[in-house]
């Protein structure tokens, strides 16, 4: 073991951050990455608020790359991809390539969106993770409930 000139390891001398892994409430909280810690209550209600925003957008997105999405039946509609429309690269009925392509830009930023969120989330803060879980659940009541009974909510 290499010993420095005081006797103690060089181990013992660096300042590790240690992540905590359990569940605990403060206001003190490193987020996603070092750029992202709070120290205040102000700070950390700003980043609470802005997570539920991301986890409520994150329920819109999903809403618009469902099967019965809005863009889609917009697309449809307006015949967007047609067979009368030349310049579709794969066949379908419904959807052009543009069509399927900017769905498909949707879909990527929904699921790292999404995939963001968990990390946020795995601070292991009691706020974070309560903020995450409203802004979810606000997200569904707005945009989801809608799907499940033809246009009923029950």
């Amino acid at each position: 073991m290499d010993m420095s000139t005081n006797g103690t390891s060089a181990a013992s001398t660096m300042k590790m951050k240690e992540y905590q892994m359990w569940f605990y409430w403060g206001d003190e909280t490193l987020i996603l990455a070092k750029g992202w810690t709070t120290t205040s209550g102000g700070p950390y209600f700003a980043s609470l608020v802005a997570l539920f925003a991301m986890a409520f957008v994150n329920q819109l997105l999903d809403r618009l790359v469902s099967r019965n999405s809005p863009l889609k039946q917009f697309f449809r509609r307006h015949k967007v991809g047609t067979s009368s429309c030349k310049w579709t690269i794969f066949p379908n009925k419904y959807l052009s390539f543009l069509a399927r392509l900017f769905l498909g830009t949707v879909f990527l930023i929904r699921v790292s969106l999404a995939y963001l969120l968990m990390l946020a989330a795995m601070s292991f803060n009691g706020g974070v993770f309560i903020a995450i879980v409203l802004g979810f659940t606000a997200g569904y009541f707005v945009f989801r409930t809608d799907i499940h009974g033809g246009g009923q909510v029950l």
